[in-house]
């Protein structure tokens, strides 16, 4: 279920950018810790992010749901 609403919202917000050569976005995990997403949107161009969940059946990445 989740991976359909993620696939239907990267659809639905790059529709709106058909006419654009580049659509950006970031990719994030733990690694990068708590994203401050109001700086990521306030640093311009970025329309998406590509999140990590999980690695492997057994680990959920421990900032996904935050």
């Amino acid at each position: 279920m989740k991976k359909q609403l993620i696939t239907i919202a990267f659809v639905f917000v790059c529709s709106f950018y058909v006419n654009a050569q580049t659509v950006l976005g970031i990719d994030v995990s733990h690694y990068q810790g708590t994203i401050n997403w109001t700086q990521v949107h306030g640093a311009g161009g970025k329309v998406y992010a590509w999140a990590k969940a999980t690695e492997g059946t057994g680990i959920v990445d421990s900032q996904y749901l935050n």
